[in-house]
């Protein structure tokens, strides 16, 4: 410490001054400040959207449903709203105007209500409602188990196979499917891996004027098709629609079957371009030359 003397009298010691820090330590010493500033006003951020989220005034509260025909439209309005508030312990609120949970609603519709094909929801800007337009699948097909007696016990299927309501829906002369789905076949799809291909053949064999009643799935590799005419045709998955019909015209039309073709009980295509048949009433299995 320094003491200053002026006129031979002692003053009061001066204090020294702090040494200068190095430029390093301070632009670190403003680092962590930024740092921890930044901090702060983050948080403070977070919780001003997590309140705001939960503003009553920009919750939705209306629920507008399009599309439904055979669909309750109250049903999906209630679901939907009971997805939006349900849960409160969520961060953001799953029921604000600008934080709910579009896409997984959606999906949500769709899957849980299989009479529902597909579901898109919208809202206007700063409205406290949502529009929720809704497509339900069509009756294409039906569809039995195999130990069905009659239509017992069956379901209602739409264009890509999948299983979605019962038989009351039934469309007047559809296809009639059969084969095994286990556990309840409402939700599931028939023959996923094998349906579009049976219904390349049905329209087939359909354009050839041979009026195909339906397929039954035998096993992973085979199927049946049932003719209006009476007989049945024996097909595998994975031939060619097209070559299958050719060879059935072939065969019907060969000097084997010249005036038997009513009394055919099936025709067996599963083997390329040699065909067998059964006639009604016989044991035997013959072969139509192609």
């Amino acid at each position: 410490m320094r003491v200053a003397r002026e006129g031979g009298n002692a003053r009061l010691p001066l204090p020294e001054k702090k040494p200068r820090l190095p430029l390093r330590t301070r632009r670190r010493r403003m680092r962590v400040i930024a740092f921890v500033g930044s901090a702060i006003a983050l948080v403070l951020l977070i919780y001003g959207v997590h309140a705001l989220s939960y503003v009553q005034r920009l919750e939705i509260v209306n629920v507008q449903v399009s599309g439904a025909q055979e669909m309750n439209p109250n049903t999906i309005r209630q679901y939907v709203l009971f997805q939006l508030y349900a849960d409160k312990s969520h961060f953001l609120s799953r029921a604000s105007v600008f934080f709910y949970p579009k896409a997984a609603v959606e999906k949500s519709l769709v899957r849980n209500y299989p009479y529902l094909k597909s579901a898109s929801i919208a809202h206007g800007l700063l409205s406290q409602g949502i529009s929720v337009s809704v497509v339900e699948r069509q009756p294409f097909a039906l569809w039995c188990p195999d130990y069905s007696n009659g239509s017992s016990g069956c379901y209602v299927l739409d264009d890509t196979g999948y299983l979605f309501a019962d038989e009351s829906l039934a469309p007047p002369g559809g296809y009639l499917f059969r084969g095994p789905i286990s556990g309840n076949p409402i939700g599931q799809s028939y023959a996923p891996s094998h349906f579009p291909g049976l219904l390349a053949l049905l329209q087939a064999l359909s354009q050839a004027h041979y009026a195909p009643l339906g397929a039954t799935i035998g096993n992973d590799q085979d199927f049946t098709v049932p003719l209006a005419s009476g007989f049945y045709i024996k097909a595998s998955f994975g031939e060619d629609p097209a070559t299958l019909v050719s060879n059935l015209n072939l065969t019907l039309s060969s000097s084997a079957l010249q005036g038997q073709a009513a009394q055919l009980e099936y025709v067996d295509l599963r083997f390329g371009d040699k065909v067998y048949y059964k006639l009604q009433g016989t044991d035997a299995t013959s072969t139509a030359a192609q």
